[in-house]
């Protein structure tokens, strides 16, 4: 005699039902988003599509937000255009003076992409790291804290940064350093980022702040560079109040030989 039992027939059935559901699946930006995509866990290649002559990922999330990684192997105008989306998406947002024009943000950010890549060959090195180096990062980290970065990313970007600058670049920020004082500390703060601006190339400067992931490293590079496209005006009211705040700092110059001789 046979014993029937429900459990066993699901048993028997299981892998045909299995095989009906499991077939082969093509993702696009328009049959997948970045939430069908989270449980995956095996690596996805960030497939780029040009649609309408811009490039998105074809694992098109609601927002560039959601998108799994920043998309490589562009050209530098279809980076542009990329940028230009995202700098759409986020901008909006931010309500200050130093909200920039979309196109202008996009001519700085082409003249950076202009310039070569740092060379760890050429660009400055110090062996040991004197007061001037350490207030050198503390200072472009206070700059940098004013356009958001919190915790301990301004002074890991800001060491990122400074280490990409070449010699000559070294000296100038030195020679703002000596005159640097309450009265003056803004448009100090500003001229010391601004040589970050007008040395680092586009690549360098994203590298930079690579550590925050795709996004926030985006959004931060666009933001910096804003300061520069936009004429600053917010951020020159901030870098002004937090004078107030930055006693140490000028003490830490007065203290430093290498600054002041």
């Amino acid at each position: 005699m046979t014993l029937f039992s429900p459990a066993l027939a699901l048993f028997a059935v299981l892998p045909s039902i299995a095989a009906a559901f499991v077939q082969p699946q093509t993702f696009t930006r328009h049959s997948a988003s970045i939430r069908t995509l989270k449980n995956i866990k095996a690596p996805l290649p960030l497939l780029i599509t040009r649609e309408e002559g811009l490039w998105q990922s074809s694992l098109h999330a609601s927002t560039l937000a959601e998108a799994p990684d920043y998309p490589e192997g562009m050209s530098p105008e279809e980076e542009l255009e990329y940028l230009k989306e995202v700098a759409a998406e986020y901008f909006p947002s931010q309500k200050d003076e130093d909200t920039p024009d979309i196109d202008e943000l996009m001519k700085a950010i082409a003249t950076m992409q202009a310039r070569e890549d740092s060379d760890t060959e050429d660009v400055f090195r110090i062996l040991s790291r004197g007061c001037a180096v350490d207030i050198i990062i503390d200072t472009i980290a206070l700059g940098l804290s004013l356009i958001g970065l919190k915790g301990g990313a301004p002074k890991k970007v800001a060491r990122d940064m400074f280490d990409n600058l070449p010699d000559k670049a070294y000296k100038e920020l030195i020679k703002i350093l000596a005159n640097m004082n309450a009265k003056n500390f803004a448009n100090s703060l500003y001229s010391i980022l601004g040589i970050i601006f007008d040395t680092l190339s586009w690549n360098t400067l994203k590298k930079s702040f690579s550590s925050l992931g795709w996004w926030d490293a985006t959004t931060f590079a666009l933001s910096f560079v804003a300061i520069f496209a936009s004429g600053g005006t917010a951020f020159l009211i901030n870098a002004g109040i937090a004078a107030a705040s930055s006693g140490k700092l000028f003490y830490d110059i007065t203290q430093c030989e290498e600054i002041v001789g």
